[in-house]
């Protein structure tokens, strides 16, 4: 049988609406006999373990009554963590004045991978009727080394905050220069 996706995200949003959190992802797999239904979910201000805790307890008495996955099923609730994938343009108008990574469809001469600061989303008239978010948009990205970049949500292919890794410094025992 199947997993009705679309049905238990309306669950799920019914759910975290009330808790002023929102759906991030909802991804299914697992087997035939045992699905996995994985919910990842934000709120501003952060996600705690035992929010998620509350919200898989909540998800599951409404899934058990819904007869949706049948007796047996894996459930798992958690945080999208800091790699957070950026999918709407709320997403997008969250980060403005942050860091982002936004892997695009390639135009002659542009690179498939923008990192830089994102400086604004605006509004795309030309992106209406082809982009999956109503009224399109485009994000303009200032990398470190160039010129500001836009790229419309169509050709967007993955993005999600850029997390620079900063090396520590190495710090020497003085026994070990001996």
């Amino acid at each position: 049988m199947p997993i009705p996706l679309p049905e238990i995200s309306a669950i799920v949003e019914e759910l975290l609406a009330g808790e002023g959190a929102e759906l991030v992802e909802l991804t299914a797999g697992g087997s035939q006999r045992t699905p996995l239904l994985r919910v990842y979910v934000d709120r501003p201000g952060g996600t705690s373990a035992d929010f998620c805790a509350a919200v898989s307890r909540g998800l599951e008495a409404r899934l058990d009554r819904s007869g949706l996955l049948g007796e047996r099923y894996t459930l798992e609730v958690s945080s999208p963590g800091l790699h957070r994938p950026l999918r709407t343009r709320r997403d997008f108008e969250r980060l403005v004045g942050h860091e982002v990574e936004v892997r695009h469809q390639a135009r002659p001469a542009a690179s498939l991978d923008v990192i830089g600061v994102l400086e604004e989303v605006v509004r795309s008239d030309a992106d209406q009727a082809s982009c999956a978010d109503p009224g399109g948009y485009e994000v303009v990205i200032r990398p470190r080394d160039g010129q500001p970049v836009r790229i419309a949500s169509r050709e967007i292919e993955r993005a999600r905050p850029h997390l620079a890794v900063v090396a520590r410094p190495r710090i020497r025992n003085a026994r070990s220069e001996r």
